[in-house]
């Protein structure tokens, strides 16, 4: 009577007679109501199988399932929940237990002792009716109550590391309780119903982040603000301090203890911030460094001007060893805190943070320059030794040379030491300094020849002018001894082929 009522006055609004039945209906929703709440009462009450299913049925047909879910949260629910968090309470009366300990515990109890009415109500789930008694909503709904009442503090994030933990467990228990939705339509509307709302909005994931922001970044800002920042031989994985402790930071960004998977687009920016002040910083030092080999002002407090040739060496090699634990190390934390995440957007995640990566090549090409430059320095500082076959040779007597200069052994050595310690641009600090080399090598010969020339030519006319007063002292037929010059050139052509098989046996053309 009551639901055929209710279709008459919805199907005939604004008709005279049926608008005389509306305060008759109101009369009998009351007294239907109140007859149903005290029976599901006292059938929750009594555990009556036959009657709960019943009232549960009479709710779902007339539409008001909500009532049915208050009726069961009050009469089941309630209880359950105040006893479990009484005794957890009484036994760990500092607070030992932790709030998964509790909810763990409140499930056994509410599969224990709620179980069978449970799968009874979700027994009369039927596509029939437009929606149904949903007892997660109830369960949760009761829960989360109990819960805020008895411990406010869970949902402080002053203690990041306390918040995550509790965070966690209370999602871990939404997402068990949700599990007892029996199909994808109810777990759709528990999902979005007010309880689950609630549930999440007592937690302020973004003070949380705040504090993690704070603590990741300024780690990594305050190392390479101050004058903490040195390199190291050992290499813990990394030679250069500022290294370990920006992929330090890059771990615990996505790290099981800090990473929360709704604020994933805002740990994902941390990272990407933190690889470009890397990049920054880095490139920055290195340009310093490079002004200061130009103008030969480096000053003992200052950290890159007086890096030297072997540590710019180590930089380079982390700067390569740094994008090689991005690709595994990184990338697998990534994938495993995200995994509940759309792969698509871990993927974009992912190439993002490689790409970043990648543009620390534009460090390692002022590197390359620095290093080039150095090295070159080095070598060039050797070619002085050129002009000293000049005096090696000029009015001393010595016989023809048979060997290379003492100082073409070590003309290519500081290439050497590059080749042996450089694992990445190697070839090309090799290739451009040997290229430079040469040319400077090519200058100085050259300069020499012509000074030798030039000395040779005075004396032939010297020679010449004293052997037209003299009337020639050189006898018929005889040769002429090997000239300072003629020495001279061959020394500097035995040097120039000995520096060729050098050349060769460092791999160089």
């Amino acid at each position: 009577e009551y639901s055929r009522l209710k279709y008459y006055l919805s199907k005939g609004k604004g008709l005279s007679f049926l608008s005389k039945l509306e305060d008759q209906l109101r009369m009998l929703d009351d007294k239907f109501f109140a007859l149903l709440d005290s029976c599901a009462s006292t059938a929750f009450e009594k555990r009556h199988m036959p009657t709960i299913q019943r009232c549960i049925n009479a709710y779902n047909s007339v539409g008001s399932p909500k009532a049915a879910e208050q009726a069961f949260q009050q009469a089941i629910i309630r209880p359950i929940v105040a006893q479990t968090l009484l005794t957890s309470t009484e036994s760990q009366p500092e607070g030992g237990n932790t709030i998964r300990d509790v909810y763990k515990k409140l499930l056994v109890e509410i599969q224990g002792q709620a179980g069978e009415i449970i799968d009874s109500i979700n027994s009369q789930v039927s596509d029939s009716y437009g929606s149904s008694c949903n007892v997660a909503v109830a369960i949760l709904a009761e829960a989360d109550k109990a819960v805020s009442s008895s411990r406010p503090n869970i949902y402080s994030p002053g203690i990041p590391e306390a918040f995550h933990a509790n965070y966690l467990a209370s999602v871990d228990f939404l997402n068990k309780v949700g599990a007892y939705c029996p199909n994808p339509g109810l777990q759709k509307e528990f999902q979005e119903s007010q309880a689950v709302k609630a549930f999440l909005q007592r937690w302020n994931l973004t003070v949380y982040h705040s504090l993690r922001y704070q603590d990741i970044a300024s780690t990594f800002e305050k190392h390479i603000a101050g004058k903490q920042a040195q390199v190291s031989e050992k290499g813990e994985p990394f030679h250069l301090s500022a290294t370990n402790v920006v992929f330090e930071c890059l771990m615990r960004c996505f790290g099981s203890n800090v990473f929360l998977p709704p604020l994933a687009n805002k740990f994902c920016r941390l990272s990407f911030q933190l690889v470009s002040r890397y990049r920054v910083w880095l490139k920055a030092g290195l340009a310093k460094r490079r002004d200061a080999a130009k103008t030969e002002a480096a000053t003992n407090a200052d950290f890159w001007a007086n890096l030297s040739t072997s540590e710019l060496i180590m930089i380079v090699n982390d700067v390569k060893r740094f994008a090689s634990k991005v690709s595994t190390e990184l990338k697998g934390q990534i994938n495993e805190a995200m995994g509940e995440l759309d792969g698509k957007l871990v993927d974009m995640v992912l190439s993002e943070i490689e790409t970043s990566v990648k543009e620390l090549g534009s460090a390692t090409a002022i590197i390359k320059d620095v290093l080039g430059g150095d090295v070159l320095q080095q070598c060039v500082d050797l070619l002085k030794h050129v002009r000293g076959i000049t005096a090696t040779y000029r009015m001393t007597n010595r016989p023809m040379p048979t060997r290379a200069s003492h100082y073409v052994q070590g003309l290519l050595k500081p290439l050497s030491i590059v080749k042996g310690d450089l694992t990445e641009l190697g070839d090309e600090v090799l290739t451009s300094v040997a290229e430079q080399l040469t040319k400077k090598y090519d200058e100085t010969a050259e300069d020499l020849l012509r000074t030798v020339q030039q000395t040779e030519s005075s004396l032939k006319r010297l020679k010449e002018r004293q052997g037209e007063q003299g009337g020639g002292n050189q006898e018929a037929g005889s040769e002429p001894a090997a000239s300072d010059a003629d020495k001279i050139r061959l020394q500097l052509s035995l040097d120039v082929k000995e520096y060729s098989r050098q050349l060769e046996g460092l791999g160089l053309d």
